[in-house]
Order: structure tokens, then C-alpha cells, then sequence
């Protein structure tokens, strides 16, 4: 149950694959802190709601395509963050320039998801960086430690799969999140969806 006080925060799911949909809300319904405060399946019926929404999660790739103009009108309602299988790229950009405060892969661990969620209605806002931005950071060692990250998402099975002692794998990581700005292990593990294609 959610601590007395404690905001809950309410979402708002665009998505017109109905598994996906129907899996969001089935899953945040049960999930402490959080409300479904809608799903729709598209951007037009996304703005017509009139339930209070503190952020939406929004599949980049729905039947009829997203324009910056919509995201930047529903951020005028509420956060939003992009979520999508779909590579970051230009047509991706064009819609965090228009002020969506985040960007996640479908493929995020459901508490990167959360954690995402309650982050960026804390008024963070989680922009990936242009392209090669990750590796124009990170030492050669360090940028393979984060890319295995991705694969893996535990620095065990990172050491495992480098031939590199857990101890030098941690010590690498330490470093990545400096470089990176990110302070928890989680939060570096959404930096890797996040930048898959850095």
C-alpha cells in the first residue's frame, strides 16, 4: 500500500497494440504509487482526455504517426515520455525537441520502467545524448563494460561474458557512471536502453 501522504501518480497509456496496453494497465492498477488515469491508442483521443494525468507513456509507432506538434500540446497537459522498440533517430529527436522529457526501449526491465516514470514526475527530464555521445566519454574498456551492461544487466554476468574479474567490472562502472552522470546502477542500466544505439 502507498504511504500515507505519498502522491500517487497518475498515467496515461498511448498504445495501440492491445497486449501492450492491456499489460500496462493491468500491471500500474497493481503497482504501489501509481494510477491509470487512461489508454488510448491514439495521439487525437490522448488529448481529449479529461481525467488528470501526470504522465504519459507514449509508443512512438502507432497506426497514424506522432507529430512534434501533438507531443508538444500534450506536454502542456502533463510529462511525457516516448516508449518504443523503434531506433533513436531523427523522427525520435524531432519529438523530444518538442518536449518529451524521456525516451525508453520496450525492452526496459520493468523497474527501469518505474523508476523512469517516478523520475520524470520529479520534473527530471531523461534525453538521450547524440549519437556516439556515449562512447566519445568512455575509455574502450569502459564503453565494452557498458554495452555488455545492456545484454546483460548484471556486472556478474558482465564479468563473465568479458573475462574480467567482478572487481574490475565494478571499478569500471563506478567510472562509466561519473563520466555518464548517473548515480545508481539502475539508473545506468536505463542509460544503456536508453542509448542503445550510440
Amino acid at each position: 500500500m502507498a504511504q500515507a501522504g505519498a502522491r500517487v501518480i497518475r498515467l496515461l497509456f498511448v498504445d495501440d497494440h492491445p497486449v501492450v496496453a492491456e499489460g500496462l494497465v493491468s500491471r500500474f492498477r497493481a503497482t504501489d504509487g501509481f494510477a491509470v488515469a487512461g489508454a488510448v491508442t491514439t495521439m487525437a483521443q490522448a488529448l481529449d482526455v479529461t481525467a488528470k494525468v501526470d504522465v504519459a507513456l507514449v509508443d512512438v509507432q502507432l497506426e497514424v504517426l506522432t507529430t512534434p506538434a501533438q507531443v508538444a500540446a500534450l506536454c502542456e497537459r502533463c510529462r511525457v515520455v516516448l516508449f518504443s522498440a523503434r531506433r533513436l533517430d531523427a523522427y525520435v529527436r524531432s519529438l523530444l525537441d518538442a518536449g518529451a522529457a524521456g525516451f525508453l526501449d520496450k525492452a526496459v526491465p520493468l523497474d527501469v520502467l518505474d523508476d523512469t516514470l517516478r523520475r520524470v514526475h520529479a520534473g527530471q527530464r531523461l534525453l538521450p545524448l547524440q549519437p556516439d555521445g556515449v562512447r566519445s566519454k568512455l575509455s574502450a574498456r569502459e564503453y565494452e563494460v557498458y554495452r555488455a551492461l545492456a545484454a546483460c544487466q548484471a556486472p556478474k554476468e558482465v564479468a563473465a561474458k568479458l573475462g574480467l574479474a567482478p572487481s574490475t567490472v565494478y571499478c569500471h562502472l563506478e567510472n562509466v557512471k561519473k563520466k555518464l552522470g548517473v548515480h545508481t546502477l539502475q539508473e545506468l542500466v536505463a542509460h544503456t536502453f536508453t542509448h542503445r544505439d550510440s
